[in-house]
Parts: C-alpha cells; sequence; structure tokens
C-alpha cells in the first residue's frame, strides 16, 4: 500500500479562520454603512445561542429573529429559562 501524506489541519484551520474574518468585518461594515444611510439593520436565521452574542456584539442591530433556535431551546430547557437564557446572551440581563 502507499503511504498517504498526512494532511496539514493547521493550514486548513487558519484558511477557515481568515474567512470568517473576512466575513465578520464585512457584517460589521455593512451594518455600519446601512446606520449610517439612516437603515434599521436586522439579522436572523440560524441565530442561537451560541453566536447570537457575537451579533449582538455589532451594537447597531434593531432586531433580531431567534423564533426556531428559541422553540427548540425550550423544549430542552423550558420556556423560562430559555427567555432567561437568550436575554442574558443579549446582555439584557447582567445575572
Amino acid at each position: 500500500m502507499f503511504a498517504r501524506k498526512p494532511r496539514k489541519p493547521c493550514r486548513y484551520l487558519l484558511h477557515q479562520l481568515e474567512m470568517l474574518s473576512y466575513i465578520w468585518i464585512n457584517y460589521q461594515k455593512c451594518t455600519q454603512t446601512a446606520v449610517a444611510l439612516g437603515l434599521k439593520v436586522n439579522a436572523g436565521h440560524d441565530l442561537n445561542l451560541d453566536n447570537l452574542p457575537l451579533f449582538n456584539s455589532i451594537g447597531e442591530l434593531a432586531e433580531v429573529s431567534i423564533g426556531h433556535a428559541l422553540i427548540s431551546d425550550a423544549l430542552r430547557y423550558g420556556l423560562e429559562q430559555t427567555v432567561y437564557r437568550y436575554l442574558k446572551a443579549i446582555n439584557h440581563i447582567s445575572k
């Protein structure tokens, strides 16, 4: 059998991180431009407890759509605990 060359996961991961950084910078620039033009910016689709704090850090969002994730999480944690977690994720409460 032929020996297979080992992959270089570090190079792949660095490339992925660079792409994510590029995409994130574009999100921020687009949001800033839209707000400067007097537009309101909403975020939605696939927002959840893991990524909501990151998007909330943009600081210019008028609204976020978390319906699907909130209901899914409510099945796991209960509605009251889920609402608490989402409010905490957007820094609406500090506990």
